[in-house]
C-alpha cells in the first residue's frame, strides 16, 4: 500500500476533524483511490478521490452538513479537491445485485445523486488498489466485478471519450489544443 503524501493527509485530518464535529460516528468506512493508491498522484492537479461508506441513510439534515464540510475544506484547501461518493453500508451490501445510489461531491459542492456500479473503473481500483484509511481493507469489500464488462465499458470510454478529446485538440486554436501547451492540466482533466 503506497503511502498518502502529506499534502493530501493534512487534507483528510481537516476532513476528518468537521466530520466529528458535525457528524460524530457517521462513518463506517472511508477509502482513497485513484491517482493516490496508484503512485500518480501530482500535487497541483491531481484531486482525492474517495469513497465513504455510511452507517445510517443520508437525510436533509445530514446532507446539508456534508455540503457545509465539503465547502469548508474547499475554501481552506483550493488546490485540493475532494472528489467522492457517501453510499450506505446497507447499499454497498446490496452491490452485487444492481447498482446501487450514493451522493456525489465535487469541488466543496453536492453534485446531486449517482449510480455505483460494480463493474465501473471506480469499483475495481477502490477494490484492488484503494487504501483503507477507516475500516476494513478494500480488496475485502464484498463485490465481484465482471471483467467482460468492465473491458466492454473501457474500451467504450476509450473510443468515444478521449477520442472525441484528441480530436478536439487537433483542431488548430481550440482552447483545447492551446490548453495542451500552456497546462499540463488540460491533459489531466479530460
Amino acid at each position: 500500500m503506497l503511502p498518502i503524501p502529506d499534502r493530501v493527509q493534512a487534507v483528510l485530518d481537516a476532513y476528518f476533524q468537521l466530520l466529528d464535529s458535525k457528524l460524530l460516528n457517521f462513518l463506517e468506512a472511508y477509502y482513497i483511490y485513484g491517482s493516490i493508491s496508484l503512485g500518480a498522484f501530482t500535487k497541483n492537479y491531481s484531486d482525492i478521490d474517495f469513497v465513504a461508506i455510511v452507517k445510517q441513510e443520508i437525510t436533509a439534515d445530514k446532507l446539508a452538513l456534508l455540503k457545509e464540510i465539503h465547502l469548508e475544506i474547499q475554501q481552506r484547501f483550493p488546490k485540493r479537491i475532494l472528489d467522492g461518493k457517501y453510499i450506505t453500508s446497507a447499499d454497498m451490501q446490496q452491490v452485487n445485485h444492481g447498482e446501487q445510489s450514493y451522493c456525489y461531491f465535487n469541488e466543496g459542492k453536492y453534485r446531486g445523486v449517482r449510480q455505483f456500479n460494480k463493474n465501473s473503473i471506480d469499483a475495481y481500483q477502490l477494490k484492488v488498489h484503494g487504501i483503507a484509511v477507516k475500516g476494513q481493507e478494500s480488496n475485502k469489500l464484498d463485490y465481484t466485478i465482471d471483467w467482460d464488462i468492465l473491458l466492454h465499458d473501457m474500451k467504450g470510454n476509450l473510443n468515444y471519450y478521449w477520442v472525441n478529446w484528441r480530436n478536439k485538440c487537433e483542431r488548430f486554436l481550440t482552447v483545447s489544443y492551446i490548453g495542451l501547451f500552456c497546462s499540463g492540466k488540460m491533459a489531466q482533466d479530460h
